[in-house]
């Protein structure tokens, strides 16, 4: 407050960028902006947004995957995927998608297929589908690996093959 930078908070929690050279940067009090090159400053999302309350722009997590989207989760409310011409999609139970309303990780794997945990488990987003993989939403980590997608729980791992989408566990 009180600078040219037009950002809410003088804190930032989170920042990454885009395949477009967008910088996109997440403020302490959850307000999400991006870097407007031309004109030299941030551009606070939801302003940019159509039909979408600004009451409700509370982020929780920032992720910009390959395909040159950025995912932002919110909680209580699911995901959201801005494209970057700032079209939007979101994902969340209310709109019959199988991502939960309280999203902990997003994830992607080398052919661009995203990853969400969330409180309804694992769900798979590939070019705007949806398919949940795993109700079990307690993940700790994902690597993929020969493959595979390797999700870790603190008892058992979930392996999802890359090519039928087949599914196991390994019990610890």
């Amino acid at each position: 407050p009180g600078d040219y930078s037009n950002l809410s908070h003088n804190r930032i929690l989170s920042v990454t960028d885009d395949k477009a050279g967008y910088l996109w940067v997440m403020a302490y009090d959850y307000r999400l902006y991006r870097f407007d090159k031309m004109q030299e400053r941030f551009v606070a999302i939801p302003s940019e947004l159509k039909d979408f309350p600004e009451s409700d722009f509370k982020a929780d997590i920032l992720y910009c995957d390959t395909r040159g989207n950025t995912w932002v989760s919110f909680s209580g409310y699911g995901l959201m995927m801005i494209d970057k011409n700032l079209n939007y999609k979101t994902f969340h139970k209310i709109g019959g998608h199988p991502v939960g309303s309280e999203v902990s990780s997003i994830h992607e794997d080398s052919q661009g297929i995203v990853y969400v945990v969330s409180d309804a488990g694992i769900t798979m987003i590939d070019n705007g589908q949806t398919s949940l993989i795993s109700r079990n939403p307690e993940v700790l980590g994902f690597v993929e690996h020969d493959g595979k997608l390797v999700f870790a729980r603190s008892d058992r791992l979930l392996v999802v093959d890359m090519d039928t989408r087949e599914q196991f566990t390994i019990d610890l």
